[in-house]
């Protein structure tokens, strides 16, 4: 499908997605008086309801297709998604209280969980290899800065009128709607298995410790940034920050996932490559701990600058990887988001077990490294050892596409 409709179509909805995944925890800390425990239960319950939409997005496209003969298509499934998003934007935004947070949250994690394996789709179906890993960089920039907007002006949205956040939310998602209704094609259209400029199988099985050590990677990327979002309100408010300046400190960590995307983008070098993946596996948890342990703003903004560079660098080797080796299809796109998913689940379980042992040992260092230190060992043990074990890839020269 034409680039530009569905690029304008990610941005809006991606600012309202960014809003619930991680401005929102500046409005419950600001307007409910939600503390770090709070936050990190109610990101929680947004993972693991996220996780099991992206777990069925695939199936639930192919039924509505089989069984709705002429109306089911990805396009509907995206409809009718972003149709019960704008309700909620809605019902937050006259009734923004703890009740209908904890009502609304887990419905807003499925239909978000199944809503983006269908765009990426979307993105990459029926393109060259080349011409897919600009379409992913230039799908990443889109909602990726659409995320450092909403966090950015998130506590300038809160300062005004508290509940500006969802109004805001429900507004993108009908935007959507008929950005969906008036250019999108009903499916996305995939290059057939044996058209030339598919990669070759052999290049594919090439490629595949590198889809297992980015999604590890990828595993322990999301796992440390959703503990990261519900903490980072109590990060900056500790160092005697409020709202608004907060919000536009933590906006560094999404811009740099930004500058990621887009340098992945211009320099295709990176394919089939392990040292890329090789320094994001470590650098991921050394930036995690630059955020939650120093005392003072600099380290802060260098770990927010590390991880936010390194997670994108992580995120588009992993939607790559994945895309090619299953051709763009939703459960390509189900099984990238199923692990974001997994990361939102875990995240905030560890970040519990994390605040409580901080408050037990009387040390944040101590707590919170003891605490994050499974998904440490796992991200760098499955990041590092694939790339360890695989040989190099056959060398592949991409046609342009």
């Amino acid at each position: 499908m034409r680039a530009r409709p569905l690029l304008i179509a990610v941005f809006l909805l991606s600012m309202a997605t960014a809003s619930a995944e991680h401005a929102v925890f500046f409005f419950t800390k600001e307007a409910l008086g939600f503390g770090v425990m709070l936050n990190l239960l109610l990101a929680l319950v947004f993972g693991v309801t996220y996780l099991a939409g992206a777990h069925r997005s695939h199936a639930l496209a192919e039924w509505m297709v089989r069984r709705l003969p002429g109306v089911g298509n990805e396009r509907f499934v995206l409809l009718l998604l972003l149709g019960v998003q704008v309700v909620i934007g809605g019902l937050l935004t006259f009734s923004p209280t703890s009740a209908m947070f904890w009502g609304t949250w887990p419905v807003l994690g499925a239909v978000s969980g199944i809503q983006w394996p269908i765009f990426e789709s979307y993105v990459v179906a029926g393109r060259a290899p080349r011409a897919a890993s600009v379409a992913i960089s230039r799908f990443n920039v889109t909602w990726a800065t659409s995320a450092v907007l909403a966090v950015g002006v998130s506590g300038l949205l809160i300062a005004w009128w508290e509940p500006a956040l969802f109004a805001l939310c429900g507004l993108l998602n009908l935007a959507g709607i008929v950005i969906l209704l008036a250019a999108f094609p009903k499916r996305a259209e995939h290059l057939h298995d044996d058209h030339p400029e598919r990669i070759p199988p052999d290049i594919i099985r090439g490629y595949r410790p590198l889809i297992a050590s980015s999604r590890w990677s990828m595993l322990s990327s999301y796992t440390l940034m959703f503990v990261l979002g519900p903490y980072l309100p109590e990060v900056f408010d500790q160092l005697g920050y409020g709202v608004v300046a907060a919000t536009l400190l933590a906006g560094v960590l999404y811009a740099m996932r930004v500058v990621s995307f887009a340098w992945l983008g211009l320099w295709s070098g990176w394919h089939g490559r392990k040292l890329p993946l090789a320094i994001g596996a470590v650098a991921l948890p050394a930036g995690t701990l630059l955020i939650l342990l120093p005392e003072t703003l600099w380290p802060v903004l260098v770990g927010e600058v590390v991880f936010g560079f390194t997670s994108g660098v992580i995120y588009t080797a992993s939607l790559y990887y994945g895309m090619i080796e299953k051709n763009a299809s939703v459960e390509a796109g189900g099984d990238h988001e199923a692990v974001i998913g997994a990361g939102f689940c875990l995240g905030p379980a560890l970040g519990m077990a994390g605040h409580k042992l901080s408050t037990a040992l009387g040390s944040t260092i101590a707590g919170m490294t003891l605490g994050l230190s499974p998904v440490i060992a796992v991200g760098l043990v499955g990041g590092l050892w694939p790339l360890a074990r695989a040989r190099k890839p056959p060398v592949y020269d991409e046609p342009d596409g």
